[in-house]
């Protein structure tokens, strides 16, 4: 049970915990010991609202607030539920250390007059001392009172009598059919705490598992900018020796159109004259000269 125990203790104040806070690293804080924390961070004047984050005294990790503040935060209601059995089941059963030392602590011989127990069954003013306290009953009975409500027959032998305590601790003890509430508890809380630490591990996975596709998507965004970076160069490159080479082609290629096109005049020039010489020589009355005339252009 201490180990139990133990494992509902607040870190800060060495108690189970009271009014539990879910924090955000899955650890778990009082919400007075939380609250404690951010008046310690607070300077001169300065209010509990204005701090924005804390350190969660168990593994360091730095919780951030909301606007809300520490209401923000979720309540761990399944470990407050776990507590408050847990202080059932601690004040349970007839050989729990728990009611042992209550029963020592309240023994009729070692109590003070100021602290024996008074019958609450009783017409007498004052009332007698009791010496049982009845836990179905939820009484406390001097010895003629205990006789008188409680004969040695059904249903009353199944009534579970105890050295008499106070009213105050009488509704923490439980029945006799509960006994083994503080072992079915534990098992279940060892069970929670395993499987709660096999969340811790598997969420711890998920975000390196994450802090994974966030590093690989990176550097495969990194590779695709500098391919395609080295792409646009290598295009802009093959465009600029295309254009070139193009526009030298175009060049030459006008060049050598110019030439014929020269050519092509010149031999149109020398035809135009040839036809002219030829047309004044049909004029030619002079047979030899006519002759002479057609010969010469006969040979150009």
């Amino acid at each position: 049970m201490e180990t139990l125990e133990s494992e509902l203790t607040c870190p800060i104040c060495l108690e189970l915990f009271e009014d539990p806070l879910l924090l955000p690293c899955a650890h778990s804080l009082c919400f007075n010991c939380a609250h404690r924390i951010l008046v310690s961070h607070c300077a001169t004047n300065e209010s509990v609202e204005s701090i924005t984050a804390f350190q969660c005294p168990t593994c360091r990790h730095v919780i951030t607030l909301s606007q809300r503040g520490l209401d923000g935060l979720k309540r761990n209601v399944t470990l407050q539920n776990i507590i408050d059995r847990f202080q059932k089941a601690s004040v349970s059963g007839p050989n729990s250390p728990s009611e042992t030392r209550r029963e020592r602590a309240f023994d009729a011989n070692t109590m003070t007059s100021a602290e024996k127990v008074l019958c609450q069954f009783c017409d007498q003013d004052p009332a007698q001392d009791a010496v049982k306290t009845c836990v179905t009953c939820e009484v406390s009975y001097c010895d003629e009172c205990l006789k008188a409500t409680h004969p040695n027959k059904k249903p009353f032998t199944g009534h579970r009598l105890i050295e008499p305590i106070p009213d105050s601790h009488i509704r923490g003890l439980m029945c006799l059919e509960h006994e083994d509430e503080k072992q079915n508890l534990e098992s279940n809380l060892t069970s929670l705490i395993k499987r709660n630490t096999e969340l811790e591990t598997l969420l711890a996975k998920l975000i390196q598992t994450c802090q994974h596709v966030e590093v690989n998507a990176s550097r495969q965004e990194a590779k695709l900018m500098e391919e395609c970076d080295l792409l646009i160069e290598i295009i802009q490159q093959r465009r600029q020796i295309i254009g070139t080479k193009i526009k030298e082609g175009k060049v030459m290629r006008l060049r050598k159109l110019a030439q014929q096109i020269a050519n092509c005049k010149q031999c149109i020039e020398r035809s135009a004259s040839l036809i002219s010489q030829a047309e004044h020589s049909l004029k030619e009355n002079d047979h030899a000269r006519f002759l002479q005339t057609a010969k010469n252009i006969t040979e150009r």
